[in-house]
């Protein structure tokens, strides 16, 4: 993937269209070619809450990465 492979081009928060996830561990591992990454508890780019990242990857027929399906979960409403 190239560099402008690594922004957000879709999303549900409007703000978060072209930011950057190079920097993210998840985004790494699915370099490396894991095709599901679940993160650690980490502290949002975007609002500093605390999340967990479920990042999938979408490969070609001969592994490339080709994108990246991800969902943000805030724990805290997982118990509410």
């Amino acid at each position: 993937m190239g560099k402008f492979s690594r922004l957000i081009i879709a999303s549900s928060t409007p703000q978060l269209l072209g930011f950057d996830i190079a920097n993210r561990p998840f985004y790494r591992e699915l370099l490396k070619g894991k095709e599901i990454v679940l993160s650690d508890l980490i502290q949002s780019q975007f609002d500093s809450t605390s999340i967990v990242i479920f990042a999938r990857g979408i490969f070609n027929d001969i592994g490339k990465l080709e994108g990246i399906v991800l969902a943000t979960i805030d724990p805290e409403k997982l118990w509410a």
